[in-house]
């Protein structure tokens, strides 16, 4: 009854150091092929940046990551989460980075070409400094070029590419400055009919900061690994050990 009627405050997973927490309605969420909440996005977050810092030189690249609200801020035109989760989260960059990383929620879904005014679709955008070129990771993609996943991610890096100048100034990196957006839409597989777009976005961010591995190019071999995180991430939820708790352990 745990997972099956979930109380939103049944809390499923935490970690001590920092305030982050998963509910068991997440947990049902994963394992009944529903959408997925953002909150299993800030878990994944946790996860790579806690394996950078343990791996950083062996592994990973050096890497920086927006806050997954940053664009919803900017689409909203809300001036203060703008200003704390974009333009002081850039500017302010390790001088060392490689790329940044920037998850997109496109709350409009694209239904049959249309655009619908309710749903919502992850997607990702990844900045590389040394080639000053922007990469976008849509699982959904659309025939029609004004598709409004590349809309909004093209309106992102618009907006972001001015505060990576800045940050290419104040850390005499003047090579890295961009006066033009070079975007390219990535050619990767699409998710299919599954709501796995979250765990696309995660799968793409690891291998884009991790890049021990090439990208998986095969669709339906991809599909079924997606599909079948679903059940991994919620057992290393449930299985967690110190620092982090388990609903089992509190």
């Amino acid at each position: 009854m745990f997972f099956i009627l979930p109380c939103r405050h049944d809390l499923a997973w935490t970690v001590e150091s920092i305030p982050l927490f998963v509910f068991a309605s997440s947990i049902k969420e994963l394992l009944f092929n529903q959408n997925i909440d953002e909150a299993i996005l800030h878990y994944y977050i946790y996860k790579r940046k806690a394996g950078a810092a343990k791996d950083c030189e062996s592994k990973y690249i050096p890497f920086s990551i927006l806050q997954p609200s940053a664009f919803t801020h900017l689409e909203k035109e809300r001036l203060p989460g703008i200003e704390e989760e974009i333009n002081r989260a850039i500017e302010d960059m390790g001088s060392n980075i490689k790329k940044l990383i920037i998850p997109i929620n496109t709350s409009k879904a694209i239904v049959n070409g249309e655009i619908q005014e309710i749903g919502m679709h992850w997607n990702l955008l990844v900045y590389v400094v040394n080639t000053c070129e922007w990469q976008h990771f849509n699982s959904v993609r659309s025939n029609t070029y004004k598709s409004k996943y590349l809309e909004d991610a093209k309106n992102m890096a618009d907006y972001c590419q001015p505060h990576i100048n800045k940050w290419c100034k104040k850390n005499n990196r003047r090579q890295n400055i961009n006066s033009v957006v070079n975007f390219t839409s990535m050619e990767v597989p699409e998710q299919g009919s599954d709501p796995d777009c979250l765990l696309y976005l995660c799968y793409w961010f690891k291998r884009s900061v991790k890049p021990s591995k090439p990208m998986i190019a095969d669709p339906e071999w991809l599909k079924e690994l997606m599909h079948n995180r679903r059940v991994t991430v919620a057992y290393k939820l449930l299985t967690a050990k110190y620092p982090e708790k388990s609903w089992g352990n509190f």
